[in-house]
């Protein structure tokens, strides 16, 4: 018999939850050939790219993208399993809804005072303006004595 099968027998999983299981699968799926549809097309989104989830525009990783990336996945793995034992709480939900309310705020806080959107929760890399000041030193108008040692005889 089917290792699966098995498995599905052994674990007393019901019809309604096999096929809750089967129907997040396959939306997880979907959800993956989109966005990989997305990143290979050339068409109407060509600007699209999975990469920049993850890093800045010059290539290198960004530590707030990467963070809420993570935190995304963590608190929608941890909405599944709430959702899939009938045991959501009320505090997860808020957290959950209240994280990605409370970051896009800040964005909209940020870009209001004037900072590109693009920058909104990134590293910036930025160039310094260095000024230098010379200063004129004036030359004596004696030439100091050179004493030269003569070697022995």
């Amino acid at each position: 018999m089917n290792p699966f099968i098995l498995w599905v027998i052994s674990n007393n999983i019901t019809t309604s939850e096999f096929i809750l299981n089967l129907f997040l699968f396959l939306l997880f799926i979907m959800l993956c050939v989109t966005l990989w549809k997305l990143h290979r097309g050339n068409g109407r989104y060509k600007n699209f790219n999975l990469v920049f989830l993850l890093v800045n525009k010059d290539g290198y990783p960004d530590g707030a993208k990467v963070i809420e990336i993570g935190t995304w996945l963590l608190l929608s793995w941890g909405l599944i399993v709430y959702v899939t034992a009938k045991a959501l709480p009320e505090w997860y939900l808020i957290t959950y809804t209240g994280a990605f309310i409370a970051r896009g705020g800040y964005g909209a806080y940020l870009r209001s005072k004037g900072e590109p959107a693009e920058q909104v929760g990134t590293t910036v890399k930025t160039e310094a303006v260095v000024t230098t000041k010379t200063t004129e030193v004036s030359t004596p108008t004696v030439a100091p004595k050179i004493i030269v040692d003569e070697p022995a005889k």
